[in-house]
């Protein structure tokens, strides 16, 4: 090859950068596919004119299609099938008798693909990750999926299941003017073990002393004001079938709540709705020492779906809109308070679903848990409170990760001049 004809020379794939390279994969794969599909289909082209000519399974003809229509390059790489499979599109294209110019230009394209995936350690996996950060609008069908991937791998390591996680918080004045009362509500919705195992932990409660801007020595109680010493904290109405024996397990500042083993029988789904007050247990106003408030959801178990609700009353944290984070929990030593809403060290940028909803409680259930209104009439009733003086915001995740947790964060209002 003499010097003038090695100018013209086409770059080599490895000088581009990732995405450049990408997109000249996903562009030359989409016109070689256009190129055959329409030598074989005609000019309108359909799936069943496909599998007519070339005898492909109805599966494989319809992502050549999908592939071949779709005009981002980057979106021709997700939808693509693998290497592999246009492999098999391409032996069956030739049988079929197209061109071997066009045959040429597929096989081209298939190693060019292959080349692609060669620079990414874990393949067409580590591909798609990249191109969900350089395609935003790409990641929220492709983390679906990796979540339910999750749940499903986590459910056979940990043995049951969950088929949702309720949660909802009421914050409240507390009479003190400085403080606010907040009523936790937990539900494990169709809740089961999928093989005979231990004891299970279905949840937890944990004291945070709030220092000298609150209360000395925040305490739980049940909604009617009594110590939580035994399971008491359980709505028994709210219970499937029946509310479950329950043992109460202390450990430092915390008390555990477990199910025995062998309570559920296997493949025997059961819901437990607990319910519980926490006095004085935010500030109601900024100090020096804190400027946010935050609660944080993580389901400690597989789950297909998270509904969290925070009623927040009308006379408290005026004009405040929460801001919610993801984060991978055990990253940092630091307490939530010293985290803040900005640390970077643990955060993982997860799809969530957050915002204000309608108060009237006629309206509040999804259809995903079962009496979810009555459940929440009850509890608003038992600690004498109006649900319709409190404004609702509602986060929902879809197959939350076990061990990642969504914290919403409050930006504590300054106090009132001349407030004690």
């Amino acid at each position: 090859m003499d010097e003038s004809s090695s100018e013209h020379r086409a770059p080599d794939e490895r000088d581009l950068d990732l995405r450049e390279h990408a997109e000249v994969v996903g562009t030359n794969i989409r016109a070689a596919l256009e190129e055959l599909v329409l030598g074989m289909a005609g000019p309108t082209p359909r799936p069943g004119q496909l599998i007519v000519r070339t005898g492909l399974d109805k599966s494989l003809a319809g992502r050549v299609m999908q592939t071949a229509r779709t005009p981002q390059p980057l979106s021709v790489l997700l939808k693509s099938p693998a290497p592999a499979g246009l492999g098999i599109f391409v032996r069956a294209a030739q049988t079929s008798g197209a061109s071997a110019e066009s045959i040429t230009r597929m096989q081209q394209a298939i190693a060019d693909f292959e080349r692609l995936l060669s620079r990414f350690p874990r393949g067409r996996s580590g591909l798609e990750a990249a191109i969900s950060g350089w395609m935003p609008e790409s990641r929220e069908q492709g983390e679906r999926a990796a979540r339910q991937s999750v749940f499903n791998a986590m459910s056979f390591l940990f043995g049951h299941q969950t088929e949702a996680a309720l949660g909802c918080a009421i914050l409240r004045p507390n009479p003190d003017g400085r403080t606010l009362d907040i009523t936790l509500v937990n539900g494990q919705i169709g809740l089961r073990r999928l093989r005979e195992g231990e004891a299970m932990t279905v949840f937890g409660i944990r004291s945070y002393p709030l220092g000298e801007a609150g209360a000395a020595s925040p305490f739980h109680t049940t909604l009617d004001g009594r110590s939580i010493e035994d399971a008491s904290c359980v709505l028994d109405e709210f219970c499937v079938p029946r509310a479950p024996e329950l043992k109460l397990v202390r450990s430092n500042e915390q008390r555990l709540f477990v199910l025995p083993a062998g309570t559920p029988d296997l493949n025997e789904p059961i819901t437990i709705i607990s319910a519980h007050t926490h006095a004085s247990g935010w500030q109601r106003f900024a100090s020096a020492e804190r400027r946010e408030e935050w609660h944080t959801m993580m389901v400690r178990r597989p789950t297909k779906l998270l509904i969290n609700d925070t009623f927040i009353h009308e006379d408290i944290y005026p004009g405040v809109e929460p801001h919610i984070t993801t984060h991978m929990v055990g990253m940092t030593m630091l307490p939530a308070r010293d985290r803040g809403p900005g640390f970077p060290l643990d955060e993982v940028r997860l799809q969530v679903n957050a915002g204000w909803i309608g108060g009237d409680l006629r309206n509040l259930g999804t259809g995903d848990i079962p009496r979810h209104a009555d459940i929440v009439a009850s509890v608003f009733s038992r600690i004498g409170e109006d649900p319709r003086k409190y404004r609702v915001h509602r986060l929902r995740m879809d197959y939350p990760v076990s061990g990642m947790a969504a914290t919403r964060w409050f930006k504590l209002p300054e106090a009132p001049r001349g407030s004690a």
